[in-house]
């Protein structure tokens, strides 16, 4: 079968998702998304797309775009929770080493991006995948009571929580990170509208990164607490009020509705991907905590494998069993690593936040940049 013969389903309209049907369809391969939300939620967040998913959307033909929503960051500074500076990491250096920036852009924003690069129609919203059935050289994936999508493969792109992928890949065991954020969208003053500004201590973490016109996106962390019952934005005053001038400036002018709570999770690894025609990508193969900043740049790095997996000439079915050798590796040990960068965070013995605090000292140091182009790399 040739690419243009193809036709792939996507379920999910995330950044996997979308993506990946950017990619198949540049291909050749024709695609239907299907979200079963009206729209993804993605209101009140942002990423940090690292050189590994800024270039791949360079790549797409989305540089422009991408550069009209997003602000290219020069550095990291990250500072203990009485102000001082630990040390910063030089970010302009390490994206022209990397071939590609570090930029920042809301989520909702890289949605829009994303969505306005694929034909009219290619997302169905408000549409729940219900089954799916082997046919002798397809799939056919049930949308309802009487609609269904006939495809040449299935791409798994809804998330950790995802009933398809239990029943016809692998069950996923989805693990509490024990850690809670309060993150969202405010146009709070930082000092540099290029620099993402950190403060660590024991069991805490707060974070702010610029966004263009003049919105900047923020995050609080700690220990999560099962308290879902009282206020957040009262438990977030008193968790981290009185810690620093600079973050007690913050609170005071940080408005209440611009507030969301969420619990930070991240997911076994899976012992394969795939079965026949049907593959998981993205969170829904790999999430993981955001400790490392890599949950949306995997995403980007699996869409982009897959398609040029598509462009050798193999079949189906060896096509997305080389995806899965391809990036297994690399995505599972970021997931690990992840997970042990936010259970160090969570440690309050002072031998372990000293290290932690050697660890932010020694930012620009070779060691840590050679760290963090591992981390962007594309293929394990």
């Amino acid at each position: 079968m040739n690419d243009v013969d193809r036709h792939s389903v996507i379920i999910g309209a995330g950044i996997a998702g979308l993506s990946a049907a950017i990619a198949l369809d540049q291909k050749g391969i024709s695609v239907q998304v299907v979200e079963s939300r009206d729209a993804e939620a993605s209101a009140g967040s942002a990423v940090v797309l690292w050189p590994n998913g800024t270039r791949i959307l360079h790549n797409l033909g989305l540089k422009q775009q991408l550069a009209d929503e997003s602000t290219q960051l020069a550095g990291v500074r990250v500072h203990r929770m009485d102000g001082q500076l630990i040390g910063r990491t030089d970010l302009s250096s390490f994206g022209t080493r990397c071939g590609a920036p570090v930029v920042a852009i809301g989520r909702s924003q890289l949605k829009n991006v994303l969505t306005s690069a694929l034909p009219p129609n290619t997302v169905c919203y408000a549409t729940e995948a219900r089954n799916i059935r082997s046919l002798d050289d397809g799939i056919c994936v049930d949308l309802g009571e009487v609609i269904s999508e006939t495809a040449d493969f299935l791409v798994l792109a809804s998330g950790a929580h995802c009933a398809i992928r239990d029943n016809h890949i692998a069950k996923a065991a989805v693990r509490n990170a024990g850690v809670g954020d309060w993150l969202g969208l405010a146009p709070l003053p930082l000092p540099s509208q290029n620099e993402t500004w950190e403060f660590i201590g024991p069991g805490i973490r707060a974070g702010f990164i610029p966004l263009p016109s003049g919105a900047t996106y923020f995050r609080f962390t700690c220990r999560h607490e099962d308290t879902v019952n009282h206020d957040q934005f009262d438990r977030l005053q008193s968790r981290f009020g009185g810690q620093c001038s600079i973050l007690d400036e913050y609170l005071k002018i940080l408005p209440p509705e611009a507030i969301h709570y969420v619990q930070e999770f991240d997911m076994a690894p899976l012992p394969h991907w795939s079965s026949g025609r049907v593959i998981a990508i993205g969170d829904c193969a790999h999430a993981m905590t955001p400790a490392l900043g890599q949950g949306a740049n995997q995403s980007l790095v699996d869409a982009w494998t897959l398609s040029e997996l598509f462009s050798g000439g193999d079949d189906t079915l060896r096509s997305l069993s080389l995806f899965e050798k391809r990036r297994m590796n690399l995505a599972n040990s970021i997931v690990r690593q992840s997970a042990e960068k936010t259970a160090l965070f969570l440690e309050s013995e002072k031998d372990l936040m000293d290290h932690w605090y050697d660890d932010m000292e020694r930012l620009d140091s070779p060691e840590a940049l050679s760290q963090l182009f591992d981390i962007c790399k594309t293929e394990a």
